[in-house]
């Protein structure tokens, strides 16, 4: 599959001035991410992504839980999945908030460390369960089908244990 490339539309003044837009082809959802946002990203010239795509923590209309943005530019569909709603593929969908393929949702009550992925419906109709590409941390858990224990990498905390093949379980 080859990968499109769109020229993504130049803010507004404004915008660059506030990192915010009033425009009616600004994003639209939590406001997390701006027409500024979008603009850079697709320009290539966002460094600082990371604290828009992924998960974060925060209070959005009085209520604490987990934020959540991706960039799936040729998804059909793009769902929240995890122990929170049984990798029900069907709950939690997550809203398109602009033409270059961000998807964001706002997932009240959740903690931080709940286990998650992206439920992405391709143009034929399969669910792909996909990780977070900005996650702060990840899980690799064999588990489940070995007797070695899992793999856990916390990167915002710098982290790295790695226990597989040990006899404890």
């Amino acid at each position: 599959m080859a990968v499109r490339k769109s020229t993504p539309a130049k803010p507004t003044a404004a915008a660059k001035k506030t990192g915010t837009s009033s425009r009616a082809s600004a994003p639209a959802g939590t406001g997390m991410i701006s027409e500024l946002d979008c603009y850079l990203f697709g320009a290539g010239t966002h460094y600082d992504i990371y604290q828009k795509l992924g998960a974060h923590p925060m209070t959005f209309k009085g209520k604490s839980g987990i934020y959540f943005a991706v960039w799936a530019p040729h998804a059909e569909q793009v769902h929240l999945v995890g122990d929170f709603n049984g990798w029900n593929p069907d709950a939690n969908p997550m809203k398109k908030i602009s033409d270059m393929g961000i998807w964001e949702y706002f997932n009240p009550g959740m903690k931080t460390g709940e286990l998650y992925k992206f439920a992405i419906t391709t143009d034929t109709g399969k669910i792909l369960y996909k990780a977070d590409p900005f996650a702060f941390s990840a899980e690799y858990t064999r588990h489940r089908f070995c007797n070695s224990r899992p793999l856990r990498l916390f990167l915002g905390r710098y982290r790295l244990d790695h226990q597989a093949g040990s006899e404890r379980p």
